[in-house]
Order: structure tokens, then C-alpha cells, then sequence
């Protein structure tokens, strides 16, 4: 690292596995945007002093979607198991469709929204559910097996996606 760069006493450090074994620790300085949001989002996961309460914003940011469907998926995994999983709620909004894949509409305690502005300029929020008594392969079959994220882009999740004008 350069002696330019001010550092406080401990610099954290990554190991990229892909680099040469003697050029392969990169500070934090120097990794991409997408590593250090993973790495504040387990830090903030697995802290035992973190607010029970808390949103990520834009939790797809600098990810790539396959990365944005994993990264959803473990933080509601990690918010379902965890010793507080009562207490704790994660709010995550993002504008990436693969993060809907990973969120289970028929599990009560995972939900999804979506927030959209009616045209009094209030904000809409409505959950996204399947119909009462609609089973999950019901729905896999209605749907005929497209993914929550399939049903976004084609625009059958009101709300969803709004008008676009430019």
C-alpha cells in the first residue's frame, strides 16, 4: 500500500486466491465496491451488538445479480437462524429482480413488498403473496414455473416496476 494513504492503527487486509501468492493481499483501499458492502453486511449480520432493527438500501450495490440472489438469500438465512431471529428484522430494498428469487413468498416470516406512488404522490406499499390457499405448486403451475424475478421483468407484479417515462 502506498505510504501516501493515511491509515489508522489496523488496516484490514483481503486475500485474492486468483493473484500471485506474493502479490495476493489487497487492502481495503484497493477492493471493489462490491467486497467491502459484503463485508460490512456480515459484520453487521454476525455483531452481537448490532440494532435488532436495521435496513440495507440498494443491497444489490455493485453486485452482480447471481452474487445479489446469494448475498439476499444468506442474509435471510443468517436473520432466520440467528439466537435473536424474534427480535431481529432486516428491511433490504433493491432495484436488482434476482433478489426476489431469493426470498420465499409462501414462508410468513420472509416477506416481500413493493412501494410504488399513487397518483395523489403518496407512497403504495403492498405485499407480495400468493392467493389464500393457493398451494406452491398451484402457484409454480399458474405461474407455469417462472421465477419471481421472470414475473417482474414481464411485468406481472404490480407495482412493481411503475410506469417508465422519460
Amino acid at each position: 500500500m502506498s505510504t501516501q494513504i493515511k491509515t489508522g492503527d489496523q488496516t484490514l487486509y483481503f486475500r485474492d486466491r486468483f493473484m500471485h501468492a506474493e502479490r495476493n493481499r489487497v487492502t481495503a483501499y484497493d477492493a471493489s465496491e462490491g467486497v467491502l458492502f459484503l463485508t460490512f453486511m456480515v459484520i453487521l449480520l454476525a455483531h452481537k451488538e448490532a440494532p435488532p432493527i436495521f435496513a440495507l438500501d440498494n443491497v444489490d450495490s455493485a453486485l452482480n445479480p447471481r452474487m445479489t440472489q446469494y448475498a439476499v438469500s444468506s442474509i435471510v438465512d443468517l436473520t432466520k437462524e440467528s439466537e435473536h431471529s424474534r427480535e431481529r428484522q432486516v428491511f433490504m430494498t433493491s432495484h436488482n429482480p434476482t433478489a426476489m428469487d431469493a426470498i420465499d413468498i409462501f414462508d410468513d416470516a420472509t416477506r416481500i413488498f413493493t412501494v410504488s406512488r399513487g397518483q395523489d404522490g403518496y407512497s403504495q406499499v403492498t405485499r407480495i403473496r400468493p392467493p389464500d390457499g393457493l398451494t406452491r405448486e398451484q402457484w409454480i403451475a399458474k405461474k407455469a414455473g417462472r421465477s419471481m424475478s421472470e414475473l417482474w421483468l414481464a411485468g406481472e407484479i404490480p407495482g412493481a416496476l411503475g410506469e417508465v417515462r422519460f
